[in-house]
């Protein structure tokens, strides 16, 4: 047997050079900008109540990445890396809650796992030094020490 393990190194903000959503609000997407995280947020604190799961919310208002339509992507496990949390400063005090990644969280793993089949899909955040990130892939891939 075989393991399909795909990592992709990434800030989580996937740009595109066109603004391309399939609807006239913007929550269907061929990208994942900031400002439609952004938008995302907003729409969460400003429709609902305190303590909305934002996955429900996500999920009741049709949002996402448009997905990859791709069969043998339901053998793969992916290991997306290096996320920058913008919302985040320096200190990693939290400017807003849900954070960039949280919301990059949902929207990947909707779109790779949940649409797209993929076995499993994990996001990292930026780490700060080459032995934590050579950690966390040696455990992605399933090397022991």
């Amino acid at each position: 047997t075989y393991l399909n393990k795909l990592v992709i190194l990434t800030d989580g903000y996937i740009e595109t050079s066109n603004h391309a959503c399939i609807d006239s609000e913007a929550r269907l997407c061929y990208d994942l900008k900031q400002a439609h995280i952004k938008n995302f947020r907003k729409n969460l604190l400003n429709d609902f109540p305190a303590g909305t799961d934002p996955v429900d919310f996500f999920n009741s208002h049709n949002y996402g990445i448009v997905p990859v339509d791709n069969s043998l992507l339901k053998n793969y496990d992916v290991l997306v890396v290096q996320c920058d949390d913008q919302s985040v400063n320096k200190f990693g005090t939290k400017k807003y809650q849900p954070t960039d990644f949280e919301i990059m969280e949902i929207f990947w793993k909707d779109w790779l796992q949940d649409k797209g089949g993929c076995k499993s899909v994990e996001l990292v955040q930026k780490v700060k030094s080459v032995e934590k990130f050579e950690q966390r892939f040696r455990k992605f891939l399933g090397y022991r020490k």
